[in-house]
């Protein structure tokens, strides 16, 4: 196992509907290290706390229906690409 990436104090979750904006800035954080298996390739946040994730009726999904979203999805991968250099290369989204 090898980490390879890691980040503090990020949203647990982007897409839970939120009353108000205190609400939102709020929300628990939590931390991301990623890992990789270099026997089967398998990459996982190494940190993961199942704890502070709620899954109930606020949980919203389907952004990916929107064509608006989808839109925003492409300019931003095509933005980081261009940005990091990333033309050819394997990329993964978390």
């Amino acid at each position: 196992m090898r980490f390879f990436y890691d980040v503090a104090g990020v949203p647990v979750h982007s897409v839970l509907l939120m009353p108000t904006r205190e609400e939102a800035l709020s929300y628990p954080k939590g931390d991301i290290k990623l890992a990789f298996c270099h026997r089967c390739g398998f990459i996982w946040n190494s940190v993961f706390d199942p704890s502070v994730h709620e899954y109930s009726s606020r949980y919203e999904e389907t952004q990916g229906f929107s064509s608006t979203f989808s839109a925003f999805h492409k300019a931003l991968a095509q933005r980081l690409v261009d940005q990091y250099d990333l033309h050819g290369k394997t990329l993964i989204e978390i």
